[in-house]
């Protein structure tokens, strides 16, 4: 019969006879049982062990040990111990849930809930003189009239809450969250209700959805109190669901062990069957195996470090995975076991026969040959992360410059073109950027993505924040609503930035921008005790005292318990409307009828055009009257009245007459005209622009209202010494002025009638804005009580003093100020977020319309808002934190 083993199977086979035959205590290792068992069926009898190699039994096989320790831990796991949880004020409620819930079907008319109102204000007049039988029966009426209402529901489950009928007041809030997933104060109550019954994590969710919703002091304090019973239920459930898994890993490791050694055992039997049917081993040293130290082979197999060691050669970890220096091929589980299991099934019979420095230099070669293969990926990676970058910033200025998505791809040819004539042979690296429309359009989405989470990280430190809210139609007749936001820090770092872009597909009530408003606050977490003031447009869905955006967050303050916030209507928009009254028609008629007429022809226009070229006049051209924009009026009358004797030559050769222009009376009143706009265009200019502060604009409305007062008394006195054109056109008339003063004193008593009326709001706040803007110069008596002391000692403060005068500026000033002054700071900070105006919603609107023309209009809102939020942002966009979560793609 033929050998079934190798030349090389023999002399291993030989080598371990004759380490046998030296050392039999071998035969007692773990990893040889199998060999041990065979010799004792053949009849051998095996020498007694001895206490070296009872040393060595015990130190070999690892895994034996550790399994027979999980099994033992697990024969010998305790009980899971009581849970003891704090069970004080839990209290428990047998009354019944019985409570009238309304009827669904009912169509609501608006004066069911004006009825309804009346009802709730009954109710809350009830329950706040702890009439709670009264305020339930009210709150009831209420819920009938408007079933629809969840504040109404939520409202009467808090009245349950004080009369301990919890399961009533569950099922009130249960009903109010089904109306308005975001009430705060249904989550609120049916919170502490569920607290009440010892529902810890029940409670613990609604409480924290309720701060999360809008943060509450009361609310805060009662989830501090159901947050240590919660948390030990949780982790209570985390370790049964933990030692449950640890059991079926346990069982699973048991089913795993017992097949395998059902397969060694087979295996054994198959070797043992073989090994049978042979004559025998022949005694000698085989040839080529060379001195073969048994000493070395006894502690290969008795030293767990060899086998240690044996990874460490063959593998490389990567990653925190082991990989495979031959194959390439990772391990997913990082055991000893897999390691040496893939070594043997696909590398030993191949490397076994490497040995010492041999196998050393292999191994090292392996290694180089992969790091060198890790680093030309490394360079590949850094190059797309380059290209990604690119990407973003002229995704970026393409915003901020207006341009559309599909520009990006002209940007391309561009700078390809470029390459070619600066550096032809880089261009290959121009050529990989992706540039394409759809590429630029995700990377807008995820510059503004960016911009938004920076703003909600500054939102968490807002201590005090303004709105300023304005509404207007794009192109494509979709109303957008714009939300600016100003908060202030604790280090008075303000932050003026779009909260949020509205898009309403329909109707534009106050309740419809109340909403969005509700939801663009919740979004970035921003509490309503925490808001100082609004600003908003004239519009009646804004500043609605009843059913408009500003009466609907008056109720919702009110619910809430916060104090009221201070409501203004725009400042540059009054300003504008207080010019309604210089409409001046038979001085209007005349100059845009005239203008009109000059540039509705081409030709006529042209022939002006070329008629100023010809004699060198001040201006080139006149200009179109535009009634919505502010500054046309100004800029009409000042150009019309410098070209006017050129436009009378002009309008006689074309046989046009138009005497009102010889007419010395009608050139004083349009001179007057317009230096009047243009004073009131200078005011406007001043009052526009970013990040101004609110006592400054007042103090300029303030400084114009006494310009006003001058300018009448000078027109009395007959002094035109401020109205430069109204007296340049009297002196070449040659008039006399004093006579025909009537009417022009009439125009300054109703402007200034005008500024009076529509500034009275801010009024009602000079006295603070007067101390924000020079606390040193106030009286003290003036000065709230709770901001005396503080100001006294600052009045007091000579060093402060001269800081005040150095500094020149207001938000630098109070942030130096010490923390003796808390409560002077604290003032100045909600002054320092109040939006006098709602010039940025204008500017972003001006944005807006131009972005989103009729050329795009089918570009969607969520674009739209990127777009807008990239072009207004002050914060600067962290491009080398989204270039590194994008996955680079090179272009094709």
């Amino acid at each position: 019969m033929s050998c079934p083993f190798n030349e090389e199977q023999l002399s291993q086979l030989k080598a371990f006879v004759e380490i046998c035959k030296a050392q039999p205590q071998i035969l007692q290792h773990p990893k040889l049982s199998f060999f041990r068992d065979y010799l004792v069926t053949l009849g051998v009898i095996l020498p007694d062990v001895s206490q070296e190699s009872k040393e060595f039994a015990a130190s070999g096989d690892n895994a034996n040990a550790d399994v027979k320790a999980e099994v033992s831990t697990e024969e010998e796991s305790e009980p899971e111990s009581d849970l003891e949880l704090d069970m004080e004020g839990v209290i428990s409620d047998t009354s019944e849930a019985n409570q009238d819930m309304g009827d669904d079907s009912k169509e609501v008319t608006d004066e069911d809930r004006d009825l309804s109102d009346q009802k709730r204000s009954e109710a809350m007049q009830a329950f706040s003189e702890q009439k709670y039988d009264e305020a339930i029966a009210l709150y009831t009426e209420a819920i009938k009239l408007n079933s629809q209402s969840a504040l109404l529901f939520a409202k009467r489950g808090q009245v349950f809450l004080k009369q301990n009928k919890l399961h009533a007041c569950i099922k009130d809030c249960t009903k109010a969250l089904e109306l308005n997933c975001d009430s705060a104060a249904a989550y609120k109550f049916r919170g502490r209700a569920y607290s009440l019954l010892g529902k810890f994590e029940e409670a613990s969710h609604d409480l924290c959805e309720s701060l999360k919703i809008d943060y509450d002091d009361q609310a805060n304090e009662w989830f501090s109190l159901v947050k240590p019973n919660a948390e030990k239920l949780r982790q209570h459930k985390l370790s049964i669901q933990r030692k449950k898994e640890e059991k079926e890993h346990r069982e699973k490791l048991r089913r795993a062990r017992k097949a395998q050694e059902a397969r060694a055992k087979a295996a054994q039997e198959q070797a043992q069957s073989q090994s049978q049917s042979q004559a025998g081993f022949r005694p000698g040293g085989p040839p080529g195996m060379g001195s073969f130290d048994s000493a070395d082979f006894y502690k290969l197999l008795s030293d767990p470090e060899i086998f240690a060691a044996l990874k460490i050669y063959t593998f490389l970890l990567t990653n925190e995975k082991p990989l495979c220096l031959i194959c390439l091929k990772t391990i997913t589980v990082q055991k000893e076991y897999n390691v040496k299991r893939h070594y043997d099934s696909e590398h030993k019979a191949k490397f076994a026969s490497l040995a010492g420095d041999l196998r050393k230099n292999k191994i090292n070669a392996l290694k180089s040959a992969v790091k060198k293969q890790q680093n030309v990926f490394k360079v590949q990676a850094q190059n797309n992360e380059s290209s990604v970058r690119a990407s973003l910033r002229v995704a970026e200025i393409l915003a901020k410059s207006g341009r559309p998505f599909t520009d990006s791809e002209l940007v391309k040819q561009c700078v390809l073109a470029m390459a070619e004539e600066v550096c032809p042979d880089q261009k290959q690296k121009f050529e990989n950027l992706c540039l394409s429309a759809r590429t630029c359009t995700r990377r807008t989405e995820d510059l503004g993505n960016n911009l938004f989470q920076q703003l909600l990280e500054k939102g968490k430190q807002f201590e005090w924040f303004s709105l300023a809210l304005d509404e207007s139609e794009d192109v494509s007749d979709t109303a957008q609503l714009l939300i600016f936001v100003r908060g202030i820090d604790k280090n008075f770092n303000v932050c003026e930035e779009l909260l949020q872009l509205c898009s309403l597909k329909d109707t534009t009530t106050g309740q419809d921008l109340f909403c969005n408003l509700e939801q663009a606050m919740a979004s970035m977490k921003l509490p309503w005790g925490k808001l100082v003031s609004v600003t908003t447009d004239g519009g009646k869905n804004m500043s609605g005292q009843n059913k408009g955006l500003i009466g609907r967050i008056k109720s919702k303050i009110e619910d809430i318990g916060c104090d009221i916030p201070l409501f203004f209507h725009c400042i540059v928009h009054q300003e504008a409307l207080c010019c309604k009254v210089l409409a001046w028609k038979e001085i209007m008629d005349i100059v845009i009828s005239t203008v009109n007429y000059i540039r509705k022809n081409g030709l006529t226009h042209r022939q002006f055009q070329q008629f100023l070229s010809e004699l060198k006049a001040d201006h080139g051209d006149v200009l179109y009257y535009s009634e919505v924009r502010w500054l046309s009026r100004g800029a009409v009358l000042k150009r019309f009245f410098d070209l006017r004797k050129e436009i009378n030559i002009f309008m006689k050769e074309k046989g046009k007459l138009v005497p009102e222009l010889t007419d010395p009376q009608w050139l004083t009143e349009l001179g007057f005209l317009t230096d009047l706009t243009h004073e009131l265009n200078t005011l406007n200019v001043r009052l526009q622009g970013k990040n101004k502060l609110i006592s400054d604009m007042h103090t300029d409305v303030k400084a114009f209202q006494i310009k006003i007062k001058l300018f009448i008394k000078h027109i009395d006195e007959s002094k035109f010494d401020h109205f430069p054109n109204c007296k340049k056109a009297a002196e070449e008339a040659g008039i006399n002025l004093h006579l025909k003063i009537d009417k022009i004193k009439d125009i300054l008593i109703q402007i200034q009638n005008q500024f009076s009326h529509r500034f009275s709001d801010f009024e009602k706040v000079s006295s603070k804005l007067k101390i924000f803007a020079n606390p040193f110069l106030c009286d003290i008596e003036d000065v709230p009580s709770n901001l005396q002391m503080n100001v006294i000692d600052l009045q007091c403060n000579d060093t402060l003093k001269n800081s005040f005068y150095e500094i020149n500026d207001l938000v630098k000033f109070y942030s130096s100020l010490p923390s003796d002054f808390d409560e002077l700071k604290r003032f100045a900070q909600q002054l320092i977020t109040v939006f006098g105006s709602t010039y940025l919603c204008e500017q972003t609107f001006s944005i807006l319309n131009y972005r989103k023309n009729k050329y795009a209009s089918r570009l969607t809102d969520e674009h739209l808002k990127a777009i807008l939020r990239i072009s207004t942002t002050n914060l600067k966009t962290d491009i080398q934190k989204i270039a590194s979560q994008i996955q680079p793609q090179t272009s094709h």
